[in-house]
């Protein structure tokens, strides 16, 4: 049978954004909010979405990481 590299490919290219949008909601943790003079109510509330968004992505990066490690064989 023959192979399908545009099916790792795809799952390569599902794997640059997974990884970018974690490390987007990476820098809105540390960082927190986008404001230019941010209160300290506004970081709090940016950081519990960061973490939220962490909580979301992670788990699809992780999902594309495997799936594309299963692509290998």
């Amino acid at each position: 049978m023959r192979r399908m590299p545009w099916k790792r490919f795809i799952w390569d290219i599902a794997i640059v954004l997974a990884g970018l949008l974690v490390l987007f909601g990476l820098r809105w943790l540390v960082h927190g909010s986008y404001e230019w003079v941010p209160t300290a109510e506004q970081q709090d509330k940016a950081r519990i979405a960061a973490v939220y968004w962490l909580i979301l992505t992670v788990p699809v990066l992780a999902w594309c990481i495997f799936m594309r490690l299963q692509r290998k064989k």
